[in-house]
């Protein structure tokens, strides 16, 4: 069941927000946390992590890209996903050389357990049929396209919308382009981005 890694993945998001909003140290520190802790529930939230820089990035306080990458709370915000890891497997550490022998392991067999070649992004799509049916799945991206349509000309939308969208994106984009590459393609790989998808499709 993926219940827990979609908990911490939106809890992430709510304190990726709260960067957006406040900028207050303590959202940093939990936003890496909370990434830490979901990629220990599945490698495959190790892309929470995003959420930071760009949540930061697209602060108010933040006055160039250059000076969002070397920002001390991004820093320890990107830090602290490690030690969110750590808490949530401490095992990795206390075996270390077996949970390094078993991540390569993982990282190589999983793409292409079955012995499939080539890439998945097209069936990566196609499993949000499988989750809502090919007229939830096709009125999603019609939705999240439209969304991003508004977003794109700013038409009567605040800078919070644009923001969240933004925010929300980054996640999505990254999980689809990297999940998106391997040639094996269980429904489960999906469950993540499909989430995010669905906030994508939402009025804005």
């Amino acid at each position: 069941c993926d219940s827990p890694l979609l908990f911490f993945l939106f809890a992430t998001l709510f304190f990726a927000q709260r960067i957006m909003r406040f900028g207050h140290t303590r959202d940093y520190v939990f936003a890496g946390l909370l990434a830490g802790l979901a990629t220990a529930t599945k490698y495959n939230g190790l892309a929470a992590g995003i959420l930071i820089p760009v949540a930061h990035w697209l602060s108010p306080n933040c006055v160039s890209l250059r000076r969002a990458l070397f920002d001390p709370r991004v820093i320890l915000g990107v830090l602290m996903v490690p030690t969110g890891f750590v808490l949530g497997n401490p095992y990795a550490l206390i075996e270390w050389n077996r949970f390094v022998g078993d991540f390569m392991y993982n990282y190589e067999v999983t793409p292409a357990y079955g012995g499939q070649h080539g890439h998945g992004y097209n069936a990566f799509l196609r499993r949000f049929a499988e989750i809502l049916g090919w007229p939830g799945a096709i009125g999603c991206w019609i939705m999240a396209l439209g969304s991003l349509a508004l977003v794109v000309r700013r038409n009567r939308l605040n800078r919070d919308q644009v923001t969240g969208f933004i925010l929300i994106g980054s996640f999505f984009l990254l999980d689809y382009l990297k999940i998106g590459s391997f040639a094996r393609m269980p429904t489960r790989f999906v469950l993540p981005a499909f989430t995010f998808a669905l906030l994508l499709a939402r009025p804005v």
